[in-house]
Protein backbone atom coordinates (compact mmCIF):
# COMPACT_ATOMS: atom_id res chain seq x y z
CA UNK A 1 0.00 0.00 0.00
CA UNK A 2 1.50 3.62 -1.19
CA UNK A 3 1.67 5.82 2.00
CA UNK A 4 0.36 8.78 0.10
CA UNK A 5 -3.16 6.82 -0.14
CA UNK A 6 -3.32 5.17 3.49
CA UNK A 7 -5.83 6.61 5.95
CA UNK A 8 -5.11 7.00 9.07
CA UNK A 9 -7.73 7.80 12.17
CA UNK A 10 -5.56 9.26 15.18
CA UNK A 11 -7.79 9.94 18.39
CA UNK A 12 -6.28 11.07 21.53
CA UNK A 13 -8.49 13.56 23.84
CA UNK A 14 -5.68 16.18 24.06
CA UNK A 15 -6.30 18.51 20.92
CA UNK A 16 -2.06 19.17 21.41
CA UNK A 17 -1.43 15.61 20.58
CA UNK A 18 -3.26 15.27 17.86
CA UNK A 19 -2.01 17.96 16.06
CA UNK A 20 1.39 16.69 16.68
CA UNK A 21 0.71 13.57 15.58
CA UNK A 22 -1.30 14.46 12.64
CA UNK A 23 1.34 16.55 11.65
CA UNK A 24 3.87 13.88 11.72
CA UNK A 25 1.86 11.38 9.74
CA UNK A 26 0.83 14.02 6.79
CA UNK A 27 4.52 15.27 6.69
CA UNK A 28 5.07 11.32 6.05
CA UNK A 29 2.79 11.23 3.35
CA UNK A 30 -0.70 9.52 4.85
CA UNK A 31 -3.94 10.94 4.86
CA UNK A 32 -4.90 11.59 8.67
CA UNK A 33 -8.09 12.81 10.49
CA UNK A 34 -8.06 13.37 14.41
CA UNK A 35 -11.04 13.21 16.74
CA UNK A 36 -11.42 13.63 20.43
CA UNK A 37 -13.39 10.70 21.87
CA UNK A 38 -13.96 7.54 21.33
CA UNK A 39 -17.22 7.90 20.56
CA UNK A 40 -16.10 10.13 18.12
CA UNK A 41 -13.68 7.37 16.17
CA UNK A 42 -16.72 4.99 16.13
CA UNK A 43 -18.46 7.38 14.29
CA UNK A 44 -15.60 7.89 11.75
CA UNK A 45 -14.65 4.15 11.24
CA UNK A 46 -18.64 3.84 10.71
CA UNK A 47 -18.91 6.66 7.82
CA UNK A 48 -15.59 5.99 5.90
CA UNK A 49 -13.09 3.45 5.60
CA UNK A 50 -9.19 3.80 7.08
CA UNK A 51 -5.94 1.69 6.89
CA UNK A 52 -5.07 2.79 10.29
CA UNK A 53 -6.26 3.67 13.79
CA UNK A 54 -4.20 5.69 16.39
CA UNK A 55 -5.47 5.17 19.31
CA UNK A 56 -4.50 6.98 22.73
CA UNK A 57 -4.82 4.01 25.62
CA UNK A 58 -6.52 7.02 27.90
CA UNK A 59 -9.35 8.62 26.56
CA UNK A 60 -12.19 10.58 28.36
CA UNK A 61 -15.56 8.18 27.47
CA UNK A 62 -13.35 5.12 26.99
CA UNK A 63 -10.10 2.80 27.31
CA UNK A 64 -8.56 2.58 23.83
CA UNK A 65 -7.99 -1.58 24.11
CA UNK A 66 -11.95 -0.80 24.97
CA UNK A 67 -12.66 1.14 21.54
CA UNK A 68 -10.08 -1.24 19.77
CA UNK A 69 -12.12 -4.50 20.73
CA UNK A 70 -15.72 -2.30 19.17
CA UNK A 71 -13.89 -1.06 16.24
CA UNK A 72 -12.77 -4.81 15.57
CA UNK A 73 -15.72 -6.19 16.58
CA UNK A 74 -18.13 -3.62 13.97
CA UNK A 75 -15.08 -4.41 10.76
CA UNK A 76 -12.86 -7.10 11.33
CA UNK A 77 -10.82 -5.68 8.67
CA UNK A 78 -8.92 -3.46 11.27
CA UNK A 79 -8.11 -6.33 13.61
CA UNK A 80 -4.56 -5.68 13.07
CA UNK A 81 -4.92 -1.95 12.08
CA UNK A 82 -4.61 -0.91 15.86
CA UNK A 83 -1.94 1.07 16.90
CA UNK A 84 -1.89 2.09 21.00
CA UNK A 85 -0.18 5.64 21.93
CA UNK A 86 0.76 5.97 25.61
CA UNK A 87 2.61 8.23 28.16
CA UNK A 88 3.14 4.73 30.96
CA UNK A 89 4.84 2.16 29.09
CA UNK A 90 4.00 -0.52 32.03
CA UNK A 91 -0.15 0.23 31.39
CA UNK A 92 0.38 -0.11 27.73
CA UNK A 93 -1.48 -3.16 26.16
CA UNK A 94 0.22 -6.20 24.56
CA UNK A 95 -2.78 -6.74 22.09
CA UNK A 96 -1.44 -4.39 19.52
CA UNK A 97 2.31 -2.03 18.98
CA UNK A 98 2.38 0.82 21.08
CA UNK A 99 3.85 4.08 21.00
CA UNK A 100 5.40 5.86 23.84
CA UNK A 101 4.75 9.45 24.76
CA UNK A 102 6.88 11.35 24.11
CA UNK A 103 7.92 9.49 20.98
CA UNK A 104 10.71 9.68 18.12
CA UNK A 105 9.26 11.43 14.82
CA UNK A 106 11.31 8.39 12.65
CA UNK A 107 10.05 5.79 15.79
CA UNK A 108 6.25 6.45 15.04
CA UNK A 109 6.63 6.36 11.03
CA UNK A 110 8.51 3.18 11.55
CA UNK A 111 6.09 1.58 13.64
CA UNK A 112 2.96 2.91 11.14
CA UNK A 113 5.00 1.52 8.25
CA UNK A 114 5.47 -2.09 9.86
CA UNK A 115 1.41 -2.39 11.00
CA UNK A 116 0.55 -0.60 7.13
CA UNK A 117 2.55 -3.42 5.82
CA UNK A 118 1.28 -6.89 7.65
Amino acid sequence: MSTRTARILVVDDEEAVQGVVADVLSEGGYHVQTVGSAAAALEAVGREPWDLVVSDVRLTDRTGPELAREIVRRHPSLANRIIFLTGDAASAPRSAPVICKPFCVDAMLDVVGAQLAV
